[in-house]
């Protein structure tokens, strides 16, 4: 497998393990919701396989999200009661170091204080 396909299976395992953090299911509540054995989530998760075209359709509807959802890494996550522009943030967040957080935290309050 080329390093790209590693890549993109790593991604799609993050991704995955995301989404049902997100939901705040186990492995084996998103196990169930897919119809899938646990160990292939576990399996998906951790990039130890790949996974075909059926058992990430299985996750997606496990999910509630499309294919696109789960094949992204760069868009934004879909959760209920939050806007795709709010966690394309959070996304771009948590690609800041802890300085940067920190700088960007000062400039949110700096910005409420003025909204006040």
């Amino acid at each position: 497998m080329s390093t790209e396909s590693q890549e993109t299976v790593v991604a799609i395992g993050l991704r995955v393990r995301e989404l049902r953090k997100l939901k705040g299911w186990s492995q084996e509540k998103l196990a169930e919701h897919a119809s899938l054995p646990v160990e292939m989530v576990s399996r998906a998760e951790n990039a130890r396989v790949v996974p075909s075209l059926g058992t990430l359709l299985s996750l997606c509807q496990g999910l509630g999200v499309g294919l696109a959802d789960l094949v992204d890494p760069e868009r934004p996550v879909p959760v209920d009661g939050v806007t795709m522009e709010e966690s394309a943030l959070l996304r771009r967040w948590r690609r800041l170091g802890p300085s940067a957080q920190q700088n960007l935290s000062g400039l949110l309050d700096d910005l409420l204080s003025r909204e006040r």
